[in-house]
């Protein structure tokens, strides 16, 4: 009786190995990286900017607004307005907009364990870089914002006397550009178990009455 013959068995090599194991890192790699792509996108469509910031508060911004950034992070949301009337300025440098004359940041975050109440020095918005380096989330450069003077009072928001820091300077949009009046409100509030943030930047010769106007009309959802 004959035996039938055997197939001969493959061996994987450890190089080969290596490359199934990179190949398979690789995929997912691209998988999260599209993920990632279609999230940063989606964070940048108007209408979804719009919603989340409508989620987090109230707000009236003369002359309308769109929605410029909007996002979730775990259980906090973000978002950014900006107003539909740009600033008038007489020669900017060629390929560069007119700045619109009031942007809006949101934030909610909850409220952890531990968590220092909105005048300590501990607080993690006390310093105003954690969420903006610069005057507004548009322009980021601490450098394009020179700061001619700075004060708190106190202001309502969520229902609630806050201390408001305002800074008062000029801001140049760019290179060759004149500088522009711009004023600078930022507060927050403990409200339902969650902290505010709020941040107005406005430009141009009225300002302070812009940021005024749009900070007075927030009311925390």
């Amino acid at each position: 009786m004959t035996s039938s013959p055997q197939s001969p068995q493959y061996t994987v090599s450890v190089w080969e190995g290596i490359a199934i194991t990179a190949g398979a890192v690789l995929l997912v790699a691209v998988g999260l990286a599209g993920l990632g792509v279609k999230a940063l996108n989606n964070a940048f469509d108007p209408r979804r900017a719009q919603a989340t910031a409508q989620s987090i508060a109230d707000y009236q911004i003369a002359g309308g607004s769109r929605g410029v950034f909007g996002t979730n992070l775990g259980g906090g949301k973000l978002a950014v307005m900006n107003s539909l009337s740009p600033v008038a300025l007489p020669a900017l440098p060629a390929g560069t907009n007119a700045p619109p004359q009031t942007e809006l940041f949101l934030a909610r975050i909850p409220i952890t364990e531990g968590a220092t109440d909105p005048s300590s020095e501990e607080d993690i918005t006390g310093d105003s870089s954690v969420f903006l380096s610069g005057f507004s989330f548009s322009y980021q450069d601490v450098d394009t914002f020179q700061i001619h003077s700075a004060r708190t009072e106190n202001r309502l928001l969520c229902g609630t006397s806050v201390p408001v820091t305002i800074q008062t300077g000029h801001l140049t949009v760019a290179a060759g550009a004149p500088s522009i009046p711009a004023v600078r409100y930022q507060g927050e509030a403990n409200f339902k178990a969650h902290t505010y943030i709020a941040i107005v930047s406005a430009l141009g010769e009225r300002a302070e009455d812009r940021a005024i106007e749009v900070f007075d009309s927030l009311r925390c959802r």
